[in-house]
């Protein structure tokens, strides 16, 4: 799993991979042998390093799409009928008049949640042809990445995304018809996707002729935001708007394109990749990062997110409908605008497009004389080499971009039955932005039961880009308190669907008045 976070990972994702399968497919037959255990030791180290950095690196979060509260993740799915108290300011501002139970002021303090998940998590494969100590032919290989990935002319990626929300403070106020709302979020998301063509090079090699699609993208951004909720009950019919100020504090992506065809006599990479930064992580590491260093990251600092470099403005919109006495419909728009980054920018594209590699010139005299006989390390300079020459020269913009928030459309109702209220929703992605992990609509069914104070919460979601979902959560509300906790997960990730899913929130204080 490789995420391309900027020129150097381009360069050192290619250097890496190349390294695993090339350096003993290359040098001299005779050598072979002589060297393959120590180079082998040495590479794997580096190799493995190297892609555990470009895949963790900067991986903080985002989800398919944001349920907001403890409420809505116990029950496997966002639901604009269902959403209270301060959660609403962010999901339906219109519920914040919908007091039932005389609350007029309610402070919520901490809530937490985060989530994961995405087609590229599909256990069965895994359990299918990588267990059991079985040996996998390429006829095996091919067939695990065609289920897993689709065909390797479509080029499709596969998805995993990240997301962890924080609301330090929340409040809002009820009176008569009238009710108003103000909130901080502060939101971390991050997202990958990745094409099969590099699992079908680091388990097939590059002994067979063929062409193999190398793609990917990233995405990541941290972000923090500030939103004030009104709402308004006219008869039946609850309205709400809820503008924000959104501050980004740092953000990053990167879409590579490219394809390597091996022949009999060499092996060529053609390329082409975008990488946008802005903010701490393009100055602190961005900058200061020298792949050609003997200590890459000697001048590279941790990020920091002590001032911000993006600046926008968006709005949530809401309308719930009492049908009936116990029986709510509702709609709601989230996540309608966009964040301008100016600050510490920078739009990175490669100088060359394409590497061709015919294999080593092998010098006696020079592995004699410099590398005193070593073939290794001879080899390895002159990967570093040509590494360099290849992949080290770049064009550099600094001028400033815009990204959207990720808008989507919910659809619920809500049907209270004695101590159960029912639920029903659907969300639809509304574009394809950092946040929206899945261009696909999911819809959620869940009950909520009722045992005097105590709330039991359990649903099932499906759709998006991953299978059923099940959630379960539990909730405490009393006249002057609120606690909630849920959670949700994937049993299996092929069941109505393909893909995994988990995620959890907390709502540990909400004082009520």
């Amino acid at each position: 799993m490789l995420i391309f976070d900027s020129e150097w990972q381009f360069a050192i994702s290619s250097w890496a991979l190349r390294r695993f399968q090339l350096l003993f497919e290359t040098v001299n037959e005779m050598e072979r042998e002589r060297i393959k255990t120590k180079v082998a030791l040495r590479e794997l180290k580096w190799a493995a390093v190297i892609l555990i950095l470009l895949m963790v690196f900067p991986c903080p979060g985002v989800s398919q799409t944001a349920f907001t509260g403890a409420s809505m993740v116990g029950l496997a799915g966002g639901n604009p009928a269902v959403v209270r108290g301060n959660d609403a300011i962010h999901f339906n501002p219109a519920n914040l008049s919908l007091y039932d139970d005389g609350t007029t002021v309610m402070l919520s303090i901490g809530d937490l949640s985060a989530s994961g998940g995405g087609d590229l998590i599909q256990f069965e494969h895994y359990s299918n042809y990588l267990t059991g100590g079985r040996h996998l032919s390429d006829a095996d290989i091919v067939a695990m990445l065609d289920a897993w990935f689709g065909s390797s002319a479509d080029r499709e990626l596969r998805e995993l995304g990240l997301f962890a929300e924080v609301v330090p403070m929340a409040v809002s106020v009820k009176w008569n018809d009238w009710a108003v709302g103000a909130a901080m979020r502060g939101r971390i998301y991050s997202r990958l996707g990745v094409g099969r063509g590099w699992f079908d090079l680091m388990m097939r090699g590059t002994s067979e002729p063929r062409s193999i699609p190398l793609d990917g993208t990233f995405e990541t951004m941290v972000a923090s935001e500030i939103s004030v909720a009104i709402s308004r009950r006219f008869g039946r019919l609850h309205v709400g708007i809820a503008p924000k100020l959104l501050l980004g504090m740092t953000y990053s992506d990167g879409v590579l394109t490219s394809t390597a065809i091996v022949e009999e006599d060499q092996i060529a990479h053609y390329f082409d990749y975008t990488v946008r930064a802005a903010g701490t992580f393009k100055r602190d590491v961005v900058d200061s990062f020298s792949l050609f260093n003997s200590d890459p990251f000697e001048t590279a600092e941790t990020p920091t997110f002590s001032s911000y470099a993006g600046m926008g403005m968006g709005v949530d919109l809401g309308a719930t409908y009492r049908l009936r006495p116990y029986l709510l419909v509702a709609v709601s728009l989230t996540d309608f605008g966009a964040i301008s980054w100016t600050g510490d920018t920078e739009t990175i594209t490669p100088a060359r497009n394409s590497f061709v590699f015919e294999g080593f010139e092998f010098d006696r005299d020079r592995i004699d004389s410099e590398f005193g006989g070593e073939l290794d390390d001879y080899a390895l300079d002159f990967l570093d080499s040509l590494a360099t020459d290849q992949y080290r020269e770049t064009v550099h913009d600094e001028r400033g971009f815009s990204t959207s928030l990720p808008a989507a459309l919910h659809l619920g109702a809500a049907y209270r039955l004695g101590r159960a209220t029912f639920s029903l929703g659907a969300s639809i992605p509304l574009n394809d932005a950092l946040g929206n992990l899945s261009g696909t609509a999911s819809s959620a069914v869940g009950v909520e039961l009722q045992f005097g104070a105590l709330r039991l919460r359990t649903g099932a979601r499906v759709g998006g880009n991953v299978a059923l979902t099940l959630g379960g959560g539990i909730g405490l509300r009393t006249r002057v308190y609120e606690f909630g906790l849920g959670v949700s997960a994937t049993p299996r990730t092929d069941m109505l669907g393909s893909g995994g899913r988990a995620a959890v929130a907390l709502s540990l204080i909400n004082i009520k008045l």
